[in-house]
């Protein structure tokens, strides 16, 4: 009976330890772009487009960074705003 218990304690801790980790790990990466239209940029260097929601930043070659985790954009004033897609 101990030993049971002491098994399914340490596969709980297995899988909350796997669970915490994967869960912190995102990527950030710096873009440069410039908007097109009303939640529309374009990234300078790829040509990709970035689709937001409710994004009011009147970008003109700004660099920027995309949370990956999050799916947002974080301008240099600190502001952040969702991304809803990423295309070319």
């Amino acid at each position: 009976m101990k030993v049971k218990r002491g098994i399914v304690i340490a596969l709980s801790l297995i899988v909350f330890l796997f669970t915490v980790t994967s869960a912190t790990y995102a990527e950030f990466y710096k873009l440069n772009i410039t908007r097109i239209d009303q939640d529309l940029y374009k990234e300078t260097n790829s040509g990709y487009y970035i689709r937001t929601k409710y994004c009011y930043e009147y970008a003109h070659y700004e660099d920027v960074i995309y949370n990956s985790n999050t799916q947002e954009l974080i301008f240099e004033d600190g502001s952040t705003y969702e991304v809803v897609g990423i295309f070319k």
